[in-house]
Formats: C-alpha cells, sequence, structure tokens
C-alpha cells in the first residue's frame, strides 16, 4: 500500500505555491465518535505515521518500533474491540495568491470544504470610519478530481492619508465558483459615507453628519456604523463585521468593530472577518477578528491583522495635523480535504 493512497503528498509547508500545508488524522469508531484527533505540521512525521498504520493494517499488529508512534485515548488502552477507522485529511492554507492563480483537485478528492475570506477594508481619516470586514464564506464544494479551480486570496485596502479620501475597499477572495466580496473603507472627513462591501466600512462624524455606514453582503457580514457628532466631538462609526454590525460611535467615542466569526477548518479555532474601529476622542476598539483600532488625537490608526480580513482602524487626526486610517488585513483561503479512509485491525497498547 503506497502512501499516495492516504491522499499524502510531499510539500514544503512553506511552499506558497501549494499553500502552507498541515495534516489531521482522526480515529473515528463505528458509532460515529472520534476519539483521537492528530495534527502534524511536519511532512516527515506525517509520513511515519501513515507507514505504522500501513504496517499495522498489513501485518495486523503493531510492529516494536512503532509502538510510539500510536495514539493512546484519554481513559486508557486500546481494545481489540475499538478497531476505529482512520481519517487522514490534508488542510491547505493560502495566505497569498498560488502561482497561476489555481489549485488543482488531487486525486481522488471529489468534496473539498472551504474557507474563503476577502481582504478588509482601509480605515478613514478625519473623525473616520473603521474598515470594514473581508466577507467570510465557509462550506463544503463538489469538485472533480484533477481539475484546475481558480483560487485568490484578496489583498486588504489601504488606510487613508488624506481626509478627502475615503479607505480603500478590501479585494475579493476567490475560491472556483465562490466569491467573499472585500470589505468596505472608512469614511472620511472630506468623503463621509463609509462603502459597502463584505461587511461595511463605517461612516465618519464630520460636519455634525450621522450618515450610516456602508452596507454589508447577505451572507458574508454586516453593515457599518454611523459616525456621530454631538457638539464639538466627533468620532466615526465602527466598521461592519461577519457575526456583527459596527458600532455607531457615541459621544466622544468612537464606534467599535464588529465581531468576526470563528472557524475550526485550520484544525483550531480562529477568528476572522472583525470590524476595524472608528477614530475618535476616545477611540473604537477593533472587532474581534483581526479588526484595527480606532486612533485619538493624531495618532495612526491600528491596521487589521494579516491574513484574517480584519478592518482597518479609522482615525481623529485633529486639525489636519496627522493621523492616518489603518490598512485592512488581507483575506485567506484554506482548504480541507479527506483523500482516503483506512480501517486498522483492532490493537492494544499497554
Amino acid at each position: 500500500m503506497r502512501l499516495s493512497q492516504f491522499g499524502h503528498t510531499k510539500q514544503n509547508i512553506a511552499d506558497q505555491t501549494y499553500g502552507r500545508v498541515h495534516y489531521l488524522c482522526r480515529a473515528r469508531l463505528n458509532d460515529g465518535h472520534i476519539v483521537w484527533t492528530g495534527r502534524f505540521d511536519d511532512p516527515l512525521e506525517y509520513e511515519l505515521f501513515c507507514s505504522a498504520i500501513v504496517r499495522h493494517a498489513v501485518c495486523g499488529h503493531i510492529m516494536p518500533h512503532d509502538v510510539a508512534r500510536f495514539p493512546i485515548i484519554p481513559w486508557g488502552r486500546w481494545l481489540d474491540e475499538i478497531s476505529p477507522t482512520y481519517e487522514f485529511v490534508t488542510i491547505q492554507t493560502f495566505n497569498t495568491t498560488p502561482g497561476g492563480g489555481t489549485w488543482t483537485v488531487p486525486a481522488g478528492v471529489t468534496t473539498v470544504n472551504y474557507l474563503v475570506v476577502a481582504g478588509g477594508g482601509g480605515g478613514g481619516r478625519g473623525s473616520a470610519g473603521g474598515g470594514g470586514a473581508g466577507g467570510f464564506l465557509t462550506s463544503s464544494l463538489g469538485t472533480t478530481p484533477g481539475a484546475s479551480l481558480t483560487l485568490t486570496v484578496g489583498t486588504g485596502g489601504a488606510g487613508s492619508t488624506n481626509s478627502a479620501n475615503k479607505g480603500v475597499s478590501g479585494v475579493n477572495s476567490v475560491f472556483s465558483s465562490v466569491t467573499s466580496t472585500g470589505g468596505g473603507g472608512g469614511g472620511s472627513g472630506g468623503n463621509i459615507a463609509g462603502s459597502s462591501g463584505g461587511s461595511g466600512g463605517g461612516s465618519s462624524a464630520a460636519g455634525g453628519a450621522n450618515t450610516p455606514g456602508g452596507t454589508g453582503t447577505g451572507g458574508q457580514g454586516n453593515n457599518g456604523g454611523a459616525g456621530n457628532s454631538p457638539g464639538t466631538q466627533t468620532e466615526g462609526g465602527g466598521g461592519g463585521g461577519a457575526t456583527a454590525a459596527g458600532q455607531t460611535s457615541s459621544s466622544g467615542t468612537g464606534g467599535n468593530g464588529g465581531a468576526g466569526t470563528a472557524s475550526s477548518i485550520s484544525g483550531s479555532s480562529v477568528t476572522y472577518s472583525g470590524g476595524g474601529g472608528g477614530g475618535g476622542p476616545t477611540a473604537g476598539t477593533g472587532g474581534s477578528g483581526g479588526g484595527g483600532a480606532g486612533s485619538t488625537g493624531n495618532a495612526n490608526a491600528t491596521a487589521g491583522t494579516a491574513n484574517t480580513g480584519g478592518g482597518g482602524g479609522g482615525s481623529r487626526d485633529v486639525g489636519g495635523a496627522g493621523g492616518n486610517g489603518g490598512n485592512g488585513g488581507d483575506g485567506v483561503v484554506i482548504l480541507s480535504y479527506t483523500a482516503a479512509i483506512t480501517r486498522s485491525f483492532g490493537f492494544i497498547i499497554g
């Protein structure tokens, strides 16, 4: 039995042509319960583990030099009657667009689970709104082995460096027929309204406006918050996030960015697509999922976290003396697929 039958392909985990690769193995019982999950970031360790499974399946018992490579369930010893099915899962993370902008479906793979997060919007400048989060889409897709599928990772939009311009909206991320929309840029002092996008950018409060934030895309994100300017205070609304809308700013405080959404497709829970906070005398916080915080005074706002699709924070920029909007965070595409399943014979470790 060759390792290729387990869906294993030797790839450098840092090779951006194929995406950063790691592997999961799950031991599942006949009743569907998963009793063990292992993660392998080193392809060599994964290959050695697969080899041990193959030798056990062929020989019917564990080879002495393989004992240390087999898992032990939390409550004790493996028993003969357990006889788990081992599911081998490959996970590929694309932080940038691969060469050629495509991904080839491996042999034997007919279903791919995906997470597609677009680039976050840049924050505005001058009583400014936070950038909206990049669109968040996750599900599964039927595939044909050998097919070449489009794969693009959207970059984050630039934060505004001039109050006459909004923050730049993020770039879409694409996997095959699935497109996540870039987050909307935050509104600025001279260009008030936040842009629409995967999640909408927050609006600026300049000029006493109470302009609604940009509109989010259904199923991907939420609206940005409005900027509010009571009296002499000016503060921007928060950018929308995948789970929640950006907050409308209140007296003296920029709106907080909307919360993002958690995904465990990578093998651990990570939150993506948080909105950027609005600028103000008290800055709004970035939403969970990589949203950048707004700024106060003449400081630059915080950028969205890379490869989360978080929106950039909006700046306050008192009197035009300085303080740029934060850049939006780049998006990410993560693919997970099970290439093969093998059942071991029962065994005991003790």
